[in-house]
Order: structure tokens, then C-alpha cells, then sequence
């Protein structure tokens, strides 16, 4: 990871050198090493992200930054620290971004996209950069008006981002059919950090429509998505539901499944109040890890491998005031890991337990925005879990959690 730090600093030394004169030594002519051009095509951004958090009871599970430790139920965390460096040619563009936190310092991304010139209409991408996967998977995380993404995302994509390929295809402004998108792709599956331990490979597809009306006054934006693929079952078993997870037995890797079909939506309205925005995402289908976890595995799991039908989404109120600086929000969102359950049946049946326990979670609170560099957001999020029969999860739990954060972007 040192290295990547030290590349930064040397493409950030190569952005700060000026011009300097050269002596030509054979004919004493003065020469000038024009570097404006390259340097012009090379931007440096980035942002940081500290935030406070106090939380019901200590020790909590959050996936708002992680779980609470032990002994402890407020902090001081470092959420994101993001450094991009992007180098932009007519008809390429070639990104690194590293994000760094007080766990340490991580890759984040590193793709090639390159355009092609004739149509202007497709573009292909190799490398690490996030899932065609709906709407919010692609959303800058500097730009999330609540502090996390909503739990069904992190449940199916836990990084956001994936090793793998995708062709784009949009047609140039200058078209009619410019407001069609359409993204598909295929990747790893195992996300940013770890290399793919078989030869599966999961299928990405997204399409969309963005349009305006009424001089911009109404904007809206609706698209599909699926993902189709999964992992081999290193263990050669599989849990499968029969009124409870029955162990079946197999001698090949057998596939675990991982099967999404999504539907995402948005409209903004600009009224005399300010602008008004509504958005969501629907997401169901077959979900592959393990009985002690929903989460797609990013390394080969040790036990059986566990499918589960779920269902999850989230819907998002936004309202700008007529100024800008200040900004509304309420977001709702659930997940139903295993809609093949009921929460009281959850610790009786078969092996079941807490990774089939249903969430819903109501946020609220305010984004104020200092100037376009520097923002503020205060967030509390009352968190539901069903009532079980498992151990800690007979009631709900006291999660609920508040969280104060600065962002200065650059």
C-alpha cells in the first residue's frame, strides 16, 4: 500500500512542476519544455469525510460505519478520505483513487475507459469502478445526501465496486436518443479488495431513460437492472429451504446462486419553494451466502453455502430551499433477507438465525451546504429489526443511531 502513496506524491510533484528553461548547449538557443497541455488533462480531487456518532447501547451493530466496539457507544470516525487522480485524453480517461481512513489506506479504483471516436456512441471500461447495479451503487458517495447507502445495497454490494469489464452505450448530446443509457458488464463478483477464487463471473445490466420537461422545470429518471451469477460451493454442500435450511450434499462445485432483477426511479420538481426530489429502488430475487450471513462473500467461504430469497429497496425525500444551502431529507428503507420466513419463526426452524432477520430503517435530517466545497449533515436513523426467537434479536434492539458529519470536497 506504500506504493500507492508514493505514486500519488510523484504524480502530484509531476502536476506542480512549472516550465522551466533549458539551455541548448550546441547552438545557444534558449528552449522551453511546454508541459501545459498534459498537465491541463490531469486533475486532482478528492474528499474527506469526519463524522461524530452516538448510539443507543454500547456495542451496537451498525453498517453506518461499522459496529460500535464493546465498551463503547459514541466516536470520532474518519468515514471516507478519498484521492482521485484522473488523467483525461480525447478519447480515454485513466483513474486512481485511494481512500484513506484511521484503519489505513485502501485502493478504491483503478479503470481505463475508453470512447470510441466515429459514433461517439460506446465507451468500454476495464478495472475496479462500481457496479452497473441500479442507481445507488453508482452514486458518488460525496454526493449522498444521507450519511450510508440503504442496507439491501450494502447486503448485495458490500464495496460497491467490483473488478471487471463494461461496455456503455449512449448516443452523443447532439442525438435524440441521448437520454437512453445502457451499462452491462461482467465482474469478479468478489469485489475490489480480493481476487476471484473460481471461474464464475457475475453479469451486470442496467438500462435507463433521463428526461426533462417543461424547461427543466420537472426532471425524471427511471431504469431495470439485473445480475445473474454467483460462486461454487468450495464445501460442496448447500443449504436449501425445505420449512427450515436442509443440508444437501454434492459432489461438484455446485453453483450458489445470485440472481437480481431491480427497478429504480427519480423525479425532481423546481417550484417557487425550492426543488422537491423523490427517489427509490425496488431490488428482489435469489441472494447466495452462508447460514451466518447475507452478505456476498468477497473471499471462498469455509462452510456450505446458504440461498435465500429476499426482497429490499428504499425511497428518498429530498427538498432544496430556494437558497441551496439547505436541504431536507427523509429516506426509508428495508430489507427482508428471507422472505421464505416469518420473524417468529426465525431460531425455531432449521438454521435459521439472525442473518434472516428483516430490517427497516426511518432517517431523517438536514444536508447544509457552506459553499460548494464545504458541507454539514445531521442524521438520526430509527432502526427496526423483527421480533425472533433468536437469542439477542426476542425484541428490538437499541440501535437507533445519530451521526453529525463535515465534508470539505476539493
Amino acid at each position: 500500500m506504500k506504493n500507492f502513496v508514493w505514486l500519488f506524491v510523484g504524480l502530484i510533484v509531476l502536476v506542480s512542476i512549472k516550465s522551466y528553461p533549458q539551455s541548448n548547449h550546441e547552438n545557444n538557443e534558449i528552449t522551453t519544455t511546454d508541459s501545459s497541455s498534459l498537465l491541463q488533462k490531469v486533475k486532482i480531487s478528492g474528499y474527506i469525510q469526519p463524522q461524530f456518532q452516538v448510539v443507543e447501547s454500547k456495542g451496537a451493530a451498525t453498517i453506518s460505519g461499522g459496529d460500535f466496539e464493546p465498551n463503547t457507544n459514541n466516536r470520532f470516525i474518519l468515514r471516507r478520505g478519498r484521492l482521485k487522480a484522473s488523467f483525461n485524453s480525447k478519447n480515454a480517461e485513466y483513474v486512481f483513487q485511494i481512500n484513506a481512513t484511521e484503519e489505513g489506506i485502501e485502493l478504491d479504483e483503478v479503470y481505463i475507459a475508453l470512447s470510441e471516436p466515429w459514433l461517439k456512441t460506446f465507451t468500454f471500461t476495464i478495472g475496479i469502478f462500481e457496479r452497473p447495479l441500479g442507481y445507488e451503487i453508482g452514486y458518488s458517495s460525496s454526493m449522498l445526501e444521507s450519511p450510508e447507502r440503504s442496507r439491501v445495497m450494502k447486503s448485495l454490494c458490500p464495496d460497491e465496486k467490483d473488478l471487471g469489464a463494461m461496455f456503455t452505450v449512449q448516443a452523443p448530446e447532439s442525438s435524440v436518443l441521448h437520454f437512453i443509457s445502457f451499462d452491462v458488464g461482467l465482474f469478479n463478483g468478489t469485489g475490489p479488495f480480493h481476487r476471484d477464487f473460481d471461474n464464475r463471473k457475475d453479469i451486470i445490466a442496467h438500462l435507463y431513460i433521463n428526461q426533462s420537461a417543461f424547461s427543466d422545470l420537472i426532471n425524471y429518471r427511471c431504469g431495470i437492472s439485473i445480475e445473474s451469477g454467483g460462486f461454487d460451493n468450495q464445501s460442496k454442500k448447500h443449504y436449501v429451504w425445505n420449512n427450515g435450511f436442509q443440508i444437501e450434499p454434492n459432489d461438484t462445485l455446485a453453483e450458489a446462486i445470485r440472481s437480481f432483477n431491480g427497478v429504480d426511479a427519480e423525479c425532481s420538481v423546481n417550484w417557487f419553494l425550492g426543488k422537491t426530489q423523490l427517489r427509490g429502488e425496488y431490488i428482489f430475487g435469489i441472494q447466495s451466502g452462508t447460514l451466518l450471513s447475507n452478505t456476498t462473500p468477497v473471499v471462498a467461504p469455509d462452510v456450505a453455502a446458504c440461498s435465500r430469497d429476499f426482497t429490499g429497496g428504499y425511497l428518498l425525500f429530498l427538498h432544496n430551499l430556494p437558497n441551496n444551502e439547505i436541504q431536507l431529507v427523509a429516506k426509508y428503507d428495508w430489507l427482508d433477507p428471507n422472505t421464505k420466513i416469518a420473524g417468529n419463526q426465525i431460531g425455531f426452524l432449521p438454521n435459521s438465525g439472525a442473518a434472516d432477520i428483516s430490517y427497516t430503517t426511518l432517517g431523517f435530517g438536514l444536508n447544509y451546504y457552506c459553499n460548494k466545497n464545504l458541507k454539514f449533515l445531521a442524521w438520526y436513523e430509527i432502526i427496526n429489526n423483527e421480533s425472533t426467537q433468536v437469542a439477542d434479536f426476542k425484541s428490538d434492539i437499541k440501535d437507533n443511531l445519530f451521526t453529525l458529519r463535515m465534508q470539505y470536497k476539493f
